[in-house]
């Protein structure tokens, strides 16, 4: 049974998250920040803090910095504990529920693991270039990431924080219901490109990844707002 905790706008229950997930997330936090503390008095006083789109570090900055993006996952953390309470329909979410807690953890982890790009190669463990492995890495990730996402979306319920959150499509539950059945394919589809960028990027330039990139991200999200709007707009009204 899902516990609940209070009352959305509309009267609805809002899901709490299950202790066992709370604890995950807790220890996942815990563990990416206390192992940042104890490598930060070892790095060098310049660290890697970019890579381009072929996956090279194109920029460096002071350590400090870097210890500032790696305490992100916390915020991060809070902000998702706290969106279902500030949703207006935040009743919703029990529906997709057990989806919505698992992407917490999956996407608190995937930022943890980005959080430690900077330490890795500034320590000599991630080649700042040659190697490839970050250009084909993170949109293998991303790629993935979308891919899961996708095949979720088509569940999730009429909100105002998650899924394709259009005007029309908040409007109306039968534009939501296909905008949201449309993203999910738009979303597998941009994933297993993103993925096969990965895949070729080492053999591309830079500016070219980066604006195919640009148009597969792009290109997704113009294309989900002009179905649901097509979807409102064929309605009966």
């Amino acid at each position: 049974m899902v516990a609940r905790e209070r009352r959305d706008g509309r009267g609805g229950r809002v899901p709490r998250f299950d202790r066992r997930v709370v604890v995950v997330l807790v220890a996942i936090v815990a563990a990416s920040v206390v192992g940042h503390l104890v490598v930060y008095p070892h790095l060098p006083e310049v660290v890697p803090t970019h890579w381009n789109a072929a996956g090279v570090v194109d920029q460096h900055s002071p350590k400090v910095l870097s210890l500032v993006l790696d305490l992100l996952p916390l915020p991060m953390a809070g902000l998702f504990w706290l969106v279902p309470r500030i949703d207006p329909n935040g009743g919703n979410f029990e529906d997709f529920w057990g989806f919505y807690q698992g992407f917490v953890v999956v996407l608190t982890v995937f930022v943890c693991a980005l959080s430690w790009m900077a330490d890795l190669a500034a320590l000599g463990v991630l080649p700042h270039e040659g190697s490839g492995f970050v250009g084909i890495a993170v949109p293998l990730g991303v790629g993935l990431l979308f891919v899961w996402i996708g095949n979720y979306l088509p569940r999730v319920r009429r909100n105002y924080t998650f899924g394709v959150r259009t005007s029309w499509a908040l409007a109306d539950e039968r534009t939501w219901q296909k905008s949201q059945r449309m993203g999910g394919i738009t979303f597998v589809v941009m994933g297993i490109a993103l993925m096969a960028l990965g895949l070729v990027s080492q053999a591309m330039p830079g500016e070219v990844v980066f604006a195919v990139l640009l148009a597969v991200v792009l290109g997704g999200g113009g294309w989900t707002m002009l179905y649901s709007y097509l979807v409102w707009r064929g309605g009966d009204r």
